[in-house]
């Protein structure tokens, strides 16, 4: 059965298999009297939660097996799904709650797919999207106005329903336990083990790799002519670009950012050449600002363990990159505050530039990081009951940062080599304050892989792996798991770094790269 999304130009989806519900509630989400997705085998919302789904059978906790195409969710309006009350709830608000969606499932530009495409739209609204901004609704959600972008361009529309697609079979099968194993010699330690089920044989990998593929085939043909559809272009990138970090989280990322530089860099000529006020206001849009902002985060953490990536220097110039940092602040899923990123930034261009900085502009940066005011910047939350949580956060960002830029200057500053064991435990301390039910807690994935590679107590590895091990549970990123796997190679090292050398200096002389955010 062949699906059509309308639009000026019909895009042609052939997906007729559904996903598997239940048409009633599970008894979990009845006692605690809550509305349940029916999801099949478990219930989403209680997998989450934390809870145990007691199934969903007429007399007994067992599992029917239904056909989402049956029953009460067959047409069920996702977009007018009630957001439940925060004060109502037991247990704490984890991230990746479901949130109703601004543009319904009703809205013509959905309409004429197929029941599957529709679900998978559904829950790259409702769950992917989670994860791309801290404090919704108070900032816009710029990965749900990809969708107002689909019609017309389906190298769009299939790369989303490939993001949801590799998200849900991820979500299936992602589990962590903790398992004996020693990770320091002669000394045993709980760690946490991340579990993978064979999810490449669920129908949702199959989707993906489909979709994935077809979006790819639709990328070349739409590079032929960029400029007419310039910003569904440079949004599929951005969703090419998460797709590889959770699919395989290998290489093909960094071939997509180099593209995503080329994109940007057109973008930009077309600003600065456009003569009419019609393009220009275009090209100044919030959500190709938002394009170029991302751009600078991506490039920027990127870099830190990949020296050979593009850089935010080869777009922005330095006048206007601090600006593109500060407006990061209002959607960026890092939580990082802007000066802190200025001096990473600082941090990273003095270590790769071939002519020594003049040894005060390293000090000042050191002086300013150290006085930055974290607890004036969290009190400026938009939701200020997170202060106190966003203050955990930033401190994080800022004990990370410094322990980072000591291990990149090292070789031209003997002075900054020493990393003390304070400041790794201070800011592990921080780390440790943010709950992995509270919406912070998914921009702590750079800092604690910091300070993961410093850790250097049993206590401290359990810690990290601990908070690593919730992140894949929550994200389903595969490159976490490479993450892990490079601070159990740090871990295992037997021999101390020569004089200058670190952990960084490794991982870039790999050159294995990381994208870690």
């Amino acid at each position: 059965m062949e699906k059509t999304l309308r639009s000026s130009e019909h895009v042609k989806v052939d997906m007729d298999e559904q996903l598997k519900f239940s048409p009633r509630p599970c008894w979990t989400c009845r006692k605690n009297r809550v509305k349940c997705d029916g999801r099949l085998p478990t219930c989403f919302k209680c997998r989450m939660k934390g809870r145990e789904c007691l199934g969903y059978s007429a007399n007994k906790p067992l599992v029917w097996t239904g056909l989402a195409g049956r029953g009460k969710i067959a047409h069920q309006n996702f977009g007018h799904q009630k957001r439940e009350s925060f004060t109502t709830q037991r247990e704490p608000t984890s991230p990746t709650q479901l949130i109703p969606t601004p543009r319904p499932l009703t809205d013509p530009i959905f309409q004429g797919l197929s029941p599957r495409s529709g679900q998978y739209i559904s829950y790259y609204i409702h769950r992917c999207c989670v994860d791309c901004t801290i404090y919704e609704p108070h900032a816009p959600n710029r990965f749900k106005q990809f969708l107002a972008l689909m019609p017309g361009n389906p190298v769009l529309f299939h790369s989303i329903l490939a993001i949801a697609a590799f998200h849900q079979a991820r979500s299936a099968s992602c589990a962590y336990d903790a398992l004996p194993e020693p990770t320091i010699p002669e000394q045993p330690l709980l760690i946490t083990k991340i579990n993978h089920s064979n999810d490449s044989a669920s129908p949702q990998y199959s989707d993906a790799i489909t979709h994935s593929a077809r979006s790819i085939s639709a990328l070349r043909e739409s590079l032929a002519n960029a400029a007419d559809s310039l910003d569904a272009l440079l949004a599929t990138v951005f969703i090419l670009i998460w797709l590889d970090t959770v699919d395989s989280g290998t290489t093909i990322w960094k071939q997509h950012l180099e593209g995503l530089r080329g994109l940007i860099l057109l973008q930009r000529g077309s600003r600065l050449g456009a003569t009419d006020l019609r393009v220009k206001n275009a090209s100044s849009s919030p959500l190709r600002a938002f394009f170029e902002e991302t751009f600078a985060m991506l490039s920027l953490l990127g870099s830190t363990f990949d020296p050979g990536l593009p850089r935010p220097l080869d777009v922005f110039p330095q006048s206007e990159l601090d600006q593109v940092f500060v407006r990061t602040e209002s959607h960026s899923w890092t939580g990082c505050p802007s000066n802190l990123l200025c001096i990473l930034h600082c941090f990273l261009t003095s270590a790769l530039s071939k002519d020594r900085p003049p040894p005060r502009v390293i000090y000042e940066s050191f002086a300013r990081l150290q006085q930055f005011d974290t607890a004036n910047w969290a009190a400026r939350c938009p939701q200020p009951s997170l202060a106190p949580v966003r203050f955990s956060l930033g401190e994080s960002w800022k004990g990370a940062i410094e322990i980072y830029g000591r291990r990149v200057l090292g070789v031209q500053y003997p002075d900054l080599r020493r990393v003390s064991e304070d400041l790794i435990e201070t800011t592990l301390s921080h780390l440790r304050q943010i709950s992995h039910h509270d919406t912070h807690f998914k921009g702590t994935v750079w800092p604690a892989f910091v300070v993961g590679a410093e850790a250097r107590t049993a206590e401290q590895r359990e810690a990290i792996l601990s908070i690593y091990g919730h992140l894949i549970e929550l994200s389903h990123v595969s490159m976490f798991r490479i993450a892990i796997a490079q601070m159990r190679r740090i871990w295992a090292r037997s021999t101390p770094y020569p004089p200058g050398s670190s952990w960084v200096h490794e991982i870039w002389e790999r050159k294995e790269g990381l994208l870690l955010l």
